[in-house]
């Protein structure tokens, strides 16, 4: 099992799995979690010196927690949308393909913020869920803080052909169903974690 906090292109990967360097990038590997190694770890990740930075764990979710206790956390939701036709549905946003999500308000539970984010971004509504995705972590500067962003994903569909109708103010100019022919392309112009969500996602509902 794997686990995946990506910064940018770059990733820090906690596994509870053997770690074998086939040679495609150059790693650091801690096989403990340590603040001070992954402070420096993830420095060096910044500046380059390393692709990916990978921690060894036989508990994934304590690290998780660990890391997370050093950032300032911002959660949000969304989903993986399918149509009858099993296409799937993504938006173009600032130059990238995307899946609409956001940021979770007050007391909203992440099934209804993901539903509410969709509906927002996209017009699309009445949505039938099928099942929670993995949650999804990246870190990022904001005002000279660093963020990490978790993302919990769900599974929907609908029966119906709604309107598209993107948000505008949000920066979204395109939305488009995908068969799953064509999702290589919209993957190819994406983000390192929706990539990563979607490996192996099967479309079928």
């Amino acid at each position: 099992m794997k686990a995946f906090i990506f910064y940018g292109e770059s990733a820090v990967i906690i596994t509870n799995e053997k770690f074998e360097d086939e040679g495609d990038f150059k790693s650091c590997l801690l096989k403990r979690y340590d603040r001070n190694d992954y402070n420096n770890a993830v420095k060096s990740l910044k500046n380059r010196h390393y692709e990916h930075v990978v921690i060894q764990t036989e508990n994934i979710d304590s690290i998780i927690d660990e890391i997370k206790s050093q950032y300032q956390v911002i959660e949000a939701a969304g989903g993986i949308i399918n149509n009858k036709n099993n296409e799937t549905l993504m938006i173009f946003r600032r130059g990238k393909w995307d899946l609409p999500k956001g940021k979770i308000e007050p007391g909203e539970s992440i099934e209804t913020a993901a539903e509410r984010e969709i509906e927002e971004e996209t017009g699309v509504g009445n949505l039938k869920l099928h099942k929670k995705l993995k949650n999804t972590y990246h870190i990022y500067e904001e005002k000279g803080n660093e963020i990490l962003k978790i993302t919990y994903w769900f599974h929907f569909s609908i029966d119906d052909n709604p309107i598209l109708t993107p948000q505008l103010e949000e920066d979204i100019t395109e939305i488009k169903w995908f068969s799953k022919d064509e999702l290589s392309m919209a993957l190819s112009n994406t983000y390192e974690s929706i990539k990563n969500l979607m490996s192996g996602f099967d479309l079928k509902i």
